[in-house]
């Protein structure tokens, strides 16, 4: 399901850039078939989430999964989209990134120890890991 808002704006008379703004549910699946790469731009701040944070979330998809719930809501994520050089889209994290780290790091270790899930799955985009930090180089080291 998706919607569509596209629109210009005008100030004093000046045209405006025009905007348009797309809203998606995404599941694991369509990130997967879809081929879905995510950045970390550079101004966003360090992954600071405290133990507790993340055990709540692993509990959360955990009692959605127990509940055999066929989704789970985990959030609003607010991305924009950039081309690569093969003209695949990259979707900087604007808003989220704590919250999608955190599902990206829960997948890297679900896929080393080998469980097999849905989020181990996507950790990985071509060989690389499907989060990317953008300039942080160190960063992206941790989880490679």
């Amino acid at each position: 399901m998706a919607n569509v808002f596209s629109g210009e704006a005008k100030s004093k008379g000046n045209k405006i850039t025009q905007h348009h703004v797309e809203t998606q549910v995404l599941t694991l699946n369509y990130i997967q078939t879809n081929q879905y790469q995510f950045s970390i731009p550079s101004y966003q701040r360090p992954y600071v989430w405290p133990d507790e944070a993340v055990l709540k979330l692993f509990n959360d998809i955990n009692d959605a999964r127990l509940a055999e719930e066929p989704n789970y809501f985990i959030g609003t994520v607010l991305t924009s989209v950039e081309l690569n050089e093969d003209g695949n889209g990259i979707y900087e994290l604007i808003d989220g990134q704590q919250r999608t780290t955190t599902l990206m790091l829960i997948a890297l270790a679900f896929k080393i120890a080998k469980v097999d899930s849905a989020i181990a799955d996507i950790a990985a985009f071509k060989k690389q890991p499907r989060l990317q930090f953008t300039i942080r180089e160190s960063s992206t080291a941790l989880i490679r």
